[in-house]
């Protein structure tokens, strides 16, 4: 059934990948700009008003993201790396820039998530409560990277200056970075504190061992969830209160990277070991213990043993509020009640998007959080096989091109537009391919979701 699952939504989500673009309505600044540039180098204003072409660029990799109104983009001139950003009308926040040097991306860029596969291509960068997280040179003499790292709005605004060791991007309001003392000429000392998104400070992170006087050569750092941080030394509260989590075997263990055998719901922690799941208290009291309950159809003796890595990792905000989490196919709740089970689904929102099969022909369904179905069309909208996001616009295969369908059966984008290729749904800019009918090549445009309004990379 898993396979069957994640075969059906790769070519569900083929529909909308790709890049591709389409004819430009806007020519206003682009006809402005001469092809013919005057002899010496070009002044800045001038530069500004010119394509990225004609100032020598070449577009490596355009970044858009979900409820976010910008458009990042990677660019290359004789050999240098060069960062901007622009928002969904195709204006510069950031114009090109050489002096940004990094930049913190998503490193789980292929992720499978309830067994559907939610997102897939190379790295991203993160956006997370609207800031990204950028570095540039530090002129002083380290002897690390010597990078400098802080935080920029969406506006193209440094909101945090860079001045860091080492960052990992915003959640839930909290930050965690490394910073460079300088209580030594080689800039060598650091300490890994919590900020707010002011810059301000609010804890220092720990690295003292448990039972020893000396620091540790690190520690381990995840990023804030649910309102808690996971750390090799414990779990932190927004206050900074440290709860020891030494009551879980082998809760400092991570894979790839990331912490796997427990979470946080609530003020419980909830973990697997010997086949069953186990709630605790933050202070490690054992509140309660069940078994994974059977499936429908199943005696308590057939059903699944379970592992401490069944438990799903960062359990969606809203599960978590009212106490539930994921383990297995189910959403469960503390009290070791089943709230909903399907062997493919995710979380949008405040929306359960289910993958379900009737012999050997697969449906989207859509539960609300307490597992109940939703069948009002007014809310769900048109949901055709192609469509993977709850209640949004969606493409449609035509006769020979794409069309984009409102969630009311309204035609938004037709055929006559040429839409020969798209990337996923969801962004507010959407990368596109157009066909050009006079030569039949496939030309790469940015669609504005809002407006609907189309731009050739080539005249960015």
């Amino acid at each position: 059934m898993k396979s069957k699952a994640a075969a059906s939504l790769s070519l569900a989500l083929l529909l909308l990948a790709g890049c591709g673009e389409k004819e430009a309505t806007v020519q206003s600044t682009v006809n402005e700009v001469s092809t013919t540039q005057a002899a010496g180098e070009a002044t800045k204003e001038e530069e500004a008003q010119m394509r990225l072409a004609e100032q020598g660029f070449e577009i490596e990799h355009l970044y858009t993201f979900k409820h976010e109104d910008v458009a990042f983009l990677e660019l290359n001139r004789d050999g240098d790396d060069y960062y901007a950003m622009m928002n969904s009308s195709f204006d510069w926040v950031l114009e090109p820039t050489h002096e940004i040097k990094d930049i913190e991306y998503n490193p789980y860029f292929s992720q499978t998530e309830y067994n559907l596969v939610i997102f897939e291509g190379e790295k991203s960068p993160m956006i997370q409560d609207g800031l990204i997280a950028l570095a540039v040179q530090d002129e002083r003499p380290r002897e690390d990277d010597g990078l400098l790292w802080g935080y920029m709005n969406t506006k193209g605004e440094w909101a945090i200056e860079p001045q860091f060791r080492s960052v990992i991007p915003f959640s839930e309001g909290v930050a965690v970075v490394k910073t460079i003392e300088k209580d030594r000429d080689d800039l060598q000392n650091s300490r890994t504190i919590a900020i707010d998104k002011e810059g301000n400070e609010l804890f220092e992170i720990s690295t003292y061992e448990e039972g020893k006087d000396t620091r540790a050569a690190s520690v381990k750092v995840d990023s804030f969830w649910n309102g808690y941080l996971k750390t090799s030394q414990g779990v932190y509260n927004k206050a900074g209160q440290l709860f020891d989590m030494n009551f879980i075997s082998g809760f400092n263990e991570t894979e790839d990277g990331l912490f796997k055998d427990y979470e946080v719901i609530g003020d419980q922690v909830v973990t697997i070991f010997d086949n069953k799941i186990k709630v605790f208290s933050l202070q490690g009291q054992l509140v309660r213990e069940f078994p994974y309950p059977p499936s429908a159809g199943e005696s308590e003796e057939e059903a699944d043993d379970i592992y401490s890595t069944d438990l799903k990792r960062y359990t969606p905000n809203r599960l978590a509020e009212s106490n539930q989490f994921i383990v297995g196919s189910k959403i469960m709740n503390v009290d070791g009640e089943v709230i909903f089970e399907s062997e493919s689904f995710l979380i949008q929102d405040e929306v359960i998007v289910s993958r379900e099969y009737n012999e050997d022909d697969g449906v989207w369904k859509f539960y609300d959080l307490k597992g109940t179905p939703i069948t009002d069309p007014n809310i769900v909208g048109i949901q055709l096989e192609q469509s993977l996001y709850y209640n949004e616009p969606h493409w449609e295969e035509g006769n020979e091109y794409y069309r984009l369908i409102s969630t009311q059966g309204e035609e938004l984008i037709g055929e006559d537009r040429k839409v020969s290729s798209v990337s996923r749904m969801g962004d507010q800019i959407v990368r596109a391919g157009v066909t050009d009918p006079a030569t039949l090549d496939e030309i790469d445009v940015l669609i504005n979701m809002d407006t609907l309004e189309f731009i050739k990379e080539v005249d960015l």
